[in-house]
C-alpha cells in the first residue's frame, strides 16, 4: 500500500491550509471484496475566585475561548452508491465489449491509473470536507473508499468501507461525487475493484 501526497488546497477558512493525502492498493481483480469521535474541551480553573477583579486576563480568555461544537452521533459508514449486483464478489459481472471499440491496451487498472484519477478530483473531495470543517473545526481523519469499476470505466460501485472521520455528511458528499468519476477504460469484460484511503487533515 502507498501514501501519496495528491494536493494542498486552500480552503479560505481563516487563511487556513488543508493537507490531502491519498494511498492506494489495488486489490486482485477476482478477489472477494471507527476510530474515536474528535471531541474539543477547554482547559477548567479559568474561573475567577470569588472577589477577584472582573475582567481579568483570565476571565477574558475563558470567555474568548467558546466550546468546539461537537461532531453528530456516528454509527459507522453508511455512505455508499450500488448498481444491482456491483456488490456481489460470488457471482461476478461480466460485460459485453462493444465490437467497433478500439483495444485500451489496458488489462487492469493499476496504481497509476487510480492515482491519477483521485489528483484529479480531489477539488471534490476537499470540497466535501470544507464544507464540514466550518461546522467542525477539529474533523479529521482517514476514509476508506471501495470502488468497482465498469470496463467502459465508469463506476459502478463507490462505497466507504471504514472511516475515522466519522461524518456522514462529508461521507455522502464523497460518494455522491465519486460516483461520477471517469476512470480509464479497460481491455476487461468484468469489474475492476479496488480500494483507496484518503487522509483528511486539517
Amino acid at each position: 500500500m502507498k501514501k501519496l501526497i495528491i494536493g494542498v488546497v486552500a480552503l479560505g477558512l481563516a487563511g487556513c491550509v488543508a493537507l490531502f493525502m491519498a494511498r492506494h492498493h489495488v486489490l486482485d481483480l477476482m478477489e472477494g471484496m471507527s476510530g474515536a469521535a474528535v471531541s474539543s474541551s477547554l482547559m477548567d480553573g479559568l474561573a475567577t475566585e470569588e472577589g477577584a477583579v472582573e475582567g481579568g486576563s483570565e476571565a477574558r480568555q475563558a470567555r474568548a475561548e467558546p466550546d468546539a461544537p461537537r461532531l453528530p452521533e456516528y454509527s459507522g459508514p453508511t455512505a455508499a452508491y450500488i448498481e444491482e449486483g456491483a456488490d456481489n464478489r460470488d457471482v461476478e459481472l461480466s460485460f459485453d465489449v462493444e465490437d467497433n471499440r478500439e483495444p485500451t491496451g489496458i488489462m487492469n487498472l493499476n496504481n497509476r491509473h487510480i492515482q491519477r484519477v483521485m489528483a484529479q478530483n480531489q477539488r471534490e473531495l476537499l470540497s466535501c470536507y470544507g464544507d464540514q470543517l466550518a461546522d467542525y473545526p477539529d474533523l479529521e481523519g482517514e476514509v476508506e473508499f471501495e470502488f468497482a469499476v465498469r470496463p467502459s470505466g465508469e463506476v459502478a460501485m463507490v462505497r466507504v468501507k471504514d472511516s475515522t472521520l466519522r461524518s456522514h455528511e462529508a461521507e455522502d458528499c464523497f460518494v455522491e461525487r465519486a460516483r461520477h468519476w471517469s476512470f480509464p477504460a479497460t481491455d476487461q469484460s468484468q469489474l475492476a475493484r479496488f480500494s483507496t484511503s484518503v487522509d483528511f487533515r486539517f
